[in-house]
């Protein structure tokens, strides 16, 4: 069976491996009226996780898709003035982009999900 685990819960897991205290903010708002589709908010248009890293005082939102959609975010992050905000106030925000690759890039290994970090 193909491993389905989402990408916001990749990276709160990977988070929380690394000492940080973490909690999902983003929702979704199902469909409702003449609404077809359901809709998933960010906080601030770009935060899917809170986290705060008591062992370097930092805080953190961050953005988790899949890798292939890598450009798309960046671009979208980079028009979002609510981010420069709370860059300004002192937070970390970090993107992560999730792909199922093989182990150590070696063709034909198990594939295992990789992760691409970045702070904005």
């Amino acid at each position: 069976m193909k491993n389905k685990t989402k990408a916001v819960q990749r990276s709160l897991n990977y988070l929380r491996g690394n000492g940080w205290q973490a909690a999902i903010v983003e929702r979704w708002i199902p469909p409702r009226g003449k609404m077809k589709f359901g809709v998933r908010i960010d906080v601030w248009g770009f935060g899917d996780i809170l986290a705060c890293k008591p062992s370097t005082n930092s805080f953190a939102i961050v953005q988790t898709f899949p890798l292939a959609r890598w450009k798309d975010h960046t671009l979208k992050l980079s028009a979002i003035p609510e981010l420069q905000v709370w860059k300004k106030c002192g937070g970390v925000v970090l993107i992560h982009g999730w792909a199922l690759k093989p182990k150590n890039g070696v063709r034909g290994t198990k594939k295992t999900w990789q992760l691409r970090e970045e702070t904005l």
